[in-house]
């Protein structure tokens, strides 16, 4: 079960001091031989410098944990505001490398999206950037309704654990019926997996660079692009279909 960030922040700084515990391994250490009386009163020095600061760190606690909340951006409350009049949008599930080069393409065509991430680290360096992200948990349904998930056009679940991806799928096509939902595979088995959960129709990675050798190639022949195009994405659509068959 997770903890609201804020509160995580202030345990975090509450546990950063030493306790008297210390005393106690580190003399027995000593007599062990596995430490020396010169580096234990040096822990000791530091241990007693932690517990002396630690009112202090309790004082300090909230309004650290209140900042950075703000300045990264990661709270729902502050996603719902940003989103409120958010409609036909993108949702963006995961800021790896995929969804960073999702977020960099969709912003040449000035497409409305918003992004997702579990991660503090990579929120907050991207809101630093004015990345359009948030902190949230993608397991728990309220965060899709603070980016106005009803509103939008689609989610694009950028994941890599396809357990995960797969049950979020199917509880996003549950309480979001209207939503279309695309995803990453890693092979075709799970490519069918997924359609039949209710994500749009995809082809796994691994022929991604088949695809596009063939593009290359296609070009030698005087194939134009877009009829290139259209010979790939036949050729996506029978893979799915073969595989459906088996």
């Amino acid at each position: 079960m997770r903890i609201p960030i804020k509160t995580a922040i202030q345990i975090s700084i509450l546990m950063a001091g030493g306790s008297e515990f210390v005393f106690v391994l580190f003399k027995q250490a000593e007599v062990s031989g596995l430490s020396t009386p010169g580096l234990n009163n040096i822990v000791y020095l530091v241990v007693v410098i932690s517990m002396i600061l630690s009112p202090l760190l309790a004082l300090l606690g909230p309004a650290i944990a209140k900042r950075i909340g703000r300045e990264m951006g990661i709270s729902l409350k502050a996603a719902a505001e940003e989103s409120i009049d958010m409609k036909n949008h993108v949702i963006v599930v995961g800021f790896n490398l995929v969804g960073e080069t999702l977020h960099n393409i969709l912003s040449l065509r000035y497409i409305p999206h918003i992004i997702i991430d579990m991660s503090v680290t990579r929120v907050a360096k991207a809101r630093v950037n004015n990345y359009p992200i948030f902190f949230g948990d993608a397991k728990k349904m309220d965060v899709f309704e603070a980016v106005n998930a009803s509103k939008a056009k689609a989610v694009v679940l950028s994941l890599d654990d396809f357990e995960f991806a797969s049950r979020l799928t199917a509880n996003l096509r549950k309480k979001y019926p209207q939503l279309k939902i695309f995803l990453r595979a890693q092979h075709r088995e799970q490519g069918i997996k997924l359609q039949k959960e209710g994500a749009h129709p995809i082809i796994p990675e691994i022929f991604a660079p088949g695809f596009q050798l063939a593009s290359a190639v296609f070009e030698l022949f005087d194939i134009s692009p877009d009829q290139a195009e259209l010979i790939i994405e036949k050729y996506k659509k029978s893979l799915l279909a073969q595989k459906k068959r088996n």
